[in-house]
């Protein structure tokens, strides 16, 4: 049957690729099941979204249709197919084969997902080695196919570079390259697009839409409603491991029937002033003290200078070997009032990262000048510049990999509040803990657990509490919200919200996120 056909087939009520009904799946120690009792189909040439919170099961629930539901997970059903093969008591052998042949799979994290060792070549070879009778020289060439109709320039190069050589949106595009390689009939697309620029997501958004059309199955799982909408046929929305709401995309997020549909929406910065996505329970302002050191409502204000950041005409370039140098960045100039927000965007390699480093101390302009709170800064000797360190501090898209998994967050907030041999007491740290934990909106019994036991915003949390144990008078934010769903995104925003308006901290926010950047920013700077 041509692709058209199958298309065509599926839309006049030919039997789904993806057929689930029933599906629970438990895991040991747990007082619920992770996906509660769920039914869904997905015909061919069909766009499935599948969106909800961290935790509701959606995940569980993909992994669960290529036999990796995840260690001692109990899986029960009426019916579980994919492509007309029942998954249940199927050998492991046949999952394996079945793996990339029958149902392709891209991740999140590129960068985790690639083997950093391995040439990019063999990681899109290896479905075809392991599903094809091709030889040597024609996976090669199918190879070169794929990375070129993936939208990745030069790929007679890029095939003997390991990921680690590769911008974010690339290392995505070899993972869909991959995902593709054997023609699976059925395509599970898990936040693809997380952190990258608008425009490497619309064009990984393109490809995921093309397979579509081409008469796959597509399971698309993202908390980026701006994407859901794009390509999206249907839309399931789950919450606690249930489907709680199911239909035509236009209908559900137009006109959503069930109040979590309505959370969901609500939270979307997408076209929201700030101060408007506050959801129920207690706001990140309401959990703020009036006084504090640093709080602008403890004392009479000291004098300070206008601007908390400015850049003047800086420049920075790499070596790129043989004496030759790639700019990085070109007389970039920009000024952020104190107590206000500069959102800066620009695609991937554009110098976002490399502008950071320049605020923070990290990196020196090869010519320019930037100025911290009206004083000299990349200049400064950091002999003289380490006094002033306090002053700004950055917070991060992955906090867990910047915490050490063996302490608690007692211990980490601890270890911030201490500088320069001033150390407070044990009694003043413990109190000054607490004080941060309530700054965030955090119960003070967090501070007995670890990382790992905490959830993605809870985490963030922490990590913007550490970020102010300092008293910094300004902020680097670097994709803070890239990795949260929509609803725990928003209850970030708001908290930063909060913290800019009752501190006065200025804010330089780093963002792929178009919507975001909209919402939080007072001005914007776009580097190319």
């Amino acid at each position: 049957m041509s692709v058209e056909a199958i298309y065509s087939a599926a839309r006049v009520g030919a039997a789904p690729l993806v057929r689930i009904d029933g599906l629970t799946v438990r895991f040991a120690g747990a007082d619920s099941p992770a996906v509660d009792n769920i039914t869904l189909t997905i015909a061919a040439g069909e766009c499935l979204a599948l969106v909800g919170e961290s935790g509701s099961g959606k995940s569980v629930t993909a992994r669960s249709l290529v036999g990796l539901a995840g260690a001692g997970a109990q899986v029960s059903a009426d019916t579980l197919e994919v492509n007309g093969l029942s998954l249940l008591g199927l050998s492991e052998r046949r999952l394996e084969r079945m793996r990339g042949a029958v149902v392709g799979s891209i991740s999140q994290d590129a960068l985790v997902s690639l083997d950093p060792l391995r040439l990019i070549g063999r990681e899109v070879d290896d479905a075809l080695r392991l599903h094809t009778r091709l030889s040597p020289t024609d996976r090669r060439a199918r190879v070169l196919q794929l990375l070129t109709q993936s939208g990745i320039p030069d790929p007679e190069t890029r095939v003997g570079q390991r990921s680690g050589e590769l911008s974010g949106g690339l290392r995505q595009r070899v993972l869909i390259a991959a995902a593709l390689a054997a023609g699976p009939r059925i395509l599970i697309a898990d936040e693809p697009t997380t952190a990258l620029d608008s425009q490497v997501r619309d064009g990984v958004l393109r490809l995921i839409a093309d397979q579509a059309t081409a008469g796959t199955a597509v399971l698309l799982i993202s908390h980026d409603l701006t994407a859901v909408a794009a390509i999206a046929d249907r839309v399931a929305v789950m919450k606690d491991g249930r489907i709680v709401e199911e239909g035509d995309t236009s209908a559900v997020l137009h006109n959503p029937q069930h109040p979590y549909t309505r959370q969901l929406l609500a939270a979307s910065p997408a076209n929201k002033p700030r101060h408007q996505l506050l959801l129920s329970g207690p706001t990140a302002r309401e959990s703020l003290p009036s006084t504090r050191t640093g709080d602008r409502t403890a004392s009479a204000p000291e004098p300070r200078p206008a601007l908390a950041l400015e850049a003047t005409d800086l420049s920075v370039a790499f070596s790129s070997g043989r004496d030759r140098s790639r700019p990085v960045l070109q007389n970039v100039s920009f000024a952020l009032p104190v107590g206000t927000t500069l959102g800066l965007v620009g695609p991937s390699g554009s110098g976002k990262t490399t502008l950071a480093r320049i605020a923070l101390g990290l990196q020196q302009p090869d010519s320019g000048e930037l100025r911290l709170l009206g004083k000299p800064w990349s200049s400064t000797p950091e002999k003289l510049r380490r006094a002033d360190r306090a002053l700004i501090g950055a917070i991060y898209q992955d906090p867990l990999g910047s915490f050490d998994p063996r302490s608690t967050v007692r211990a980490i907030l601890a270890d911030a509040v201490q500088r320069d041999g001033a150390s407070p007491s044990r009694a003043g740290r413990t109190t000054r803990v607490t004080e941060l934990l309530d700054s965030v909106g955090l119960a003070s019994n967090i501070a007995e657990r670890r990382p790992h036991s905490l959830s993605g915003g809870q985490r963030q949390r922490v990590a913007i509490a550490r970020a102010l144990a300092a008293e910094p008078r300004v902020l680097i934010l670097d994709e803070p919200v890239s990795a949260l769903d929509v609803t725990i995104q928003a209850q970030i925003l708001d908290l930063l919200d909060a913290l800019q308006r009752d501190r006065g901290l200025s804010y330089l926010f780093i963002s792929h996120d178009t919507d975001v950047i909209a919402h939080m920013s007072d001005s914007v700077l776009r580097l190319d």
